[in-house]
């Protein structure tokens, strides 16, 4: 990591905020500036506190990294005056994030030596002037008022933060899949708090009432949710807001040109407003998606080639590959007549196995891969959960009829033929 280039963009990430908070709450600047400035400060102080840290420290810095987020998004539901968002945003911003970025530092500087530490002030410095510079050209000229109000500034600035990486040196991994593990992590713990407290059994195989709603409240898929839904509440509502503010009054007997100069304000107000929020709504959904792939990567083994004999595939339960029973995708191919026929196969979450062709009966056979509990079709997208594998209709895979014998599958060629003929004339043949 060059320690310059590494300091340059941290610093200008933190002066582009100052910089947005100032124009739009141009009347808190010498508080803003302060309040940075500590805050920045803390930071520091408690990162050469705290170096190196620990487990328990890395841990909660991550916590509250999501803490933060949570935080930040909110603030906008609650209505808060410009003085309190003026003291508080600052804090929430820069604490952690200089934190983070020093114990970055420190532990570049044990690498590189003590130059790293001065390439980062000249950065720092850098980064201080273009925002003096920029201050001073555009203080008085333009606002940043008529195009977001504080609250609407919180949600950009939040957005902003999770666009460039947040506040997540530590995990590496993004901060919506952080958020989404710190929020696992405390549904997890406050659902065994609750076992434990009403002496509910945490045996798998013995499942008492309520158990499996508790088990849901700690899975990673509801903590996925709630992600989602932190993050899209507040554009939705903000959005909502601007959209039932009151129109312009035109019957005090104002002329028709009046009238219209007064709706043209109101829309352009409305058009500049707005636009920061639909900006900020579709890249939180485009995050979401990329933190859900990322979680949930997809999954899509070799396909193993098989061999017929007398008209029969035989494939394994368990071998050197693999083992069926593990709720992971199989894949199998076997040539005939110059055409390559694909099979999968996979356990179903209640025990039983589901043997299909690698296609469905609508789209073109492209196959499946596996994401979580779902085979995703590769030419549709469409997901297909676990549960309904070895059905048939829509884009689920085409169900093949099998036999079992000791440790292996029996499925005869004619069957996966017969099965690739119900994918469609148009595409048969080129599986």
């Amino acid at each position: 990591m060059n320690p310059f280039a590494f300091g340059l963009q941290e610093s200008f990430k933190v002066a582009v905020q100052v910089f947005i908070m100032i124009g739009v709450l141009g009347g808190y600047k010498g508080r803003l500036y302060m309040i940075t400035f500590f805050s920045l400060l803390s930071g520091i102080c408690l990162a050469i506190h705290i170096f190196p840290p620990d487990a328990s420290a890395v841990n909660l810095i991550t916590n509250f990294s999501c803490l933060f987020y949570i935080f930040l998004l909110l603030i906008p539901l609650f209505k808060p005056t410009e003085t309190v968002i003026a003291i508080l945003l600052p804090l929430l911003l820069f604490v952690n994030e200089s934190l983070q970025t020093t114990v970055l530092l420190i532990d570049t500087a044990q690498l590189v030596g003590i130059s790293a530490y001065a390439y980062a002030a000249a950065a720092l410095l850098i980064a201080a002037f273009a925002l003096y510079k920029a201050d001073k050209t555009f203080s008085g000229k333009a606002s940043l008022r008529s195009f977001m109000n504080p609250s609407e500034m919180v949600l950009f600035l939040a957005t902003f933060n999770l666009v460039f990486g947040g506040l997540n040196g530590f995990t590496g991994k993004g901060p919506i899949p952080s958020l989404q593990k710190g929020l696992n992590n405390f549904l997890t713990g406050v659902i065994s708090l609750i076992k434990d407290s009403l002496l509910i059994p945490t045996n798998k195989n013995f499942e008492v009432p309520g158990n499996i709603i508790l088990n849901f409240f700690s899975s990673s898929r509801f903590a996925m949710a709630l992600t989602a839904m932190f993050l899209l509440i507040p554009p939705v509502y903000l959005f909502l807001k601007l959209l039932i503010t009151p129109e312009p009054e035109t019957s005090n007997g104002a002329g028709r040109a009046e009238i219209r100069k007064r709706i043209a304000l109101y829309r352009g107000e409305l058009m500049r407003r707005g636009t920061p929020i639909i900006l900020s709504l579709i890249v939180l959904i485009v995050l979401l998606h990329s933190a859900n792939l990322t979680l949930n990567p997809a999954y899509e083994p070799p396909h193993v080639p098989l061999i017929a004999e007398d008209g029969v595939l035989r494939i394994p339960l368990t071998d050197s590959i693999g083992d069926i029973s593990g709720g992971k995708l199989c894949k199998y191919s076997f040539n005939r007549n110059g055409a390559a026929y694909r099979i999968i196969v996979m356990m179903r979450p209640d025990g039983e196995i589901a043997a299909m062709a690698d296609a469905c009966e609508i789209c073109p056979p492209r196959g499946y891969v596996q994401r979580g509990n779902y085979l995703i079709c590769k030419y549709c997208n469409t997901p297909i959960p676990a549960e309904t594998l070895g059905q048939e209709g829509g884009c689920n895979p085409i169900p093949l009829s099998y036999k079992t014998e000791k440790d292996y599958l029996l499925i005869t060629v004619e069957d996966v033929i017969k099965a690739y003929a119900k994918a469609g004339a148009k595409f048969h043949g080129r599986h």
